[in-house]
């Protein structure tokens, strides 16, 4: 996607907490994977919260990642479940 692509789409709070480009990406093992949950503007203007997978594709010569190869599931209802769960467990409670 690119750089320039997240920072309009992302929700400032959650671009603010997991930060834009590769260089986030420097610390991770080769093989590890990166789990992050976030919200992003759907095309109808509504935020969706997708939840990705993430891995270094590839590196420079000096071991900083340079491309990030992942898959994002939209996960939107399953946590408006889980936020009904929670709310119907603290009124029973």
């Amino acid at each position: 996607m690119g750089e320039a692509v997240l920072p309009g789409l992302m929700h400032p709070e959650d671009y603010a907490r997991l930060g834009n480009g590769p260089e986030r990406y420097d610390g991770v093992a080769d093989g590890q994977v990166v789990e992050c949950v976030y919200r992003m503007r759907h095309a109808d203007g509504r935020w969706r919260w997708l939840q990705s997978r993430e891995l270094v594709f590839l590196r420079d010569p000096d071991g900083r990642a340079v491309q990030i190869l992942g898959a994002a599931d939209d996960v939107t209802e399953r946590r408006a479940a889980e936020e009904t769960v929670r709310v119907l467990f603290e009124k029973s409670s």
